[in-house]
């Protein structure tokens, strides 16, 4: 799954998964995709740190908080490159 409110890098994600033969499933708004994935129950989850509603690193708090997604891979996209986007 890919949680990005920017449809270039949604789709760009969606076809390299594709093409490499994995299903995906790009979604622009986080809470709309907080219901998605315990519906879908992705293997990993790219995750936008500045997003509308609610960012990034609250979106990642929530699943970590969430028994059944407290050890999914989330990969951080961002176009930050400071040290503390990094940590």
């Amino acid at each position: 799954m890919c949680v990005d409110d920017s449809v270039t890098i949604r789709q760009l994600v969606e076809k390299t998964l594709s093409q490499a033969g994995y299903e995906a499933t790009g979604i622009a708004h986080p809470l709309k995709a907080l219901s998605l994935i315990f519906q879908l129950h992705p293997d990993l989850i790219f995750c936008d740190l500045n997003m509308p509603e609610l960012n990034g690193y609250d979106f990642c708090a929530m699943l970590r908080h969430t028994p059944q997604f407290r050890h999914t891979p989330i990969i951080i996209l961002t176009s930050h490159s400071g040290l503390s986007e990094r940590l």
